[in-house]
């Protein structure tokens, strides 16, 4: 039982070290539509394009996810709700999905934007990029009955690492060294 306390609570730390994160996105995202209201580009556009169809991830918590009344909820909902209210055009969730449907549907049209993707080369090449509201670094979370396993270089073919399916963590887990099992997992909670 103490290893699963220890465990929750290095996830406790990492949803509040995100939260800190989200304020401060809001304060400057807040401070910035404060300053700078719509262009007439931007109002001309928007007259043609009054709902903007947005595609939420529904298991990356806190960014995005689903609580459980169903409703998108997180980093990306807030900056969407606070977006809402400045911008001359409407951000409109979709119903939520995992990382690949949401890129599908992003590339094929169907979802005009994402709420949260991390930029990296194979993404660029098929979407536009704005500049980036705030950067997330990977980590890698070891179970401490392991015990050796004190830095990336200490991984080894016997270790199995889960690495989100789809998601720029994937290029993370594979560049590590010492060839270990890589295991895709559909969600932050499966694995851990």
């Amino acid at each position: 039982m103490k290893q699963r306390t220890s465990n929750s609570a290095l996830v406790l730390i990492g949803c509040i070290r995100s939260l800190v994160v989200l304020l401060i996105c809001l304060v400057q995202v807040s401070l910035a539509l404060a300053i700078e209201s719509p262009s007439d580009e931007m109002k001309a556009w928007a007259n043609k394009h009054p709902v903007v169809k947005l595609a939420a991830d529904d298991k990356l918590p806190p960014y995005d996810y689903i609580d459980e009344s169903g409703q998108p909820q997180g980093v990306g909902r807030d900056l969407a709700d606070a977006l809402n209210n400045h911008l001359p055009f409407k951000l409109e969730f979709l119903p939520a999905a995992d990382f690949a449907t949401q890129f599908g549907s992003t590339v094929n049209g169907t979802a005009d934007v994402f709420s949260l993707c991390a930029m990296t080369q194979k993404r660029k090449n098929k979407l536009l990029f704005t500049n980036p509201v705030f950067a997330k670094e990977s980590v890698l979370v070891v179970n401490k009955d392991i015990g050796n396993i004190r830095s990336i270089d200490d991984v080894r073919p016997k270790h199995a690492i889960g690495y989100g399916a789809g998601y720029a963590t994937e290029s993370d887990a594979k560049a590590i060294s010492g060839s270990p099992e890589l295991v895709p997992v559909r969600s932050v909670r499966e694995g851990l």
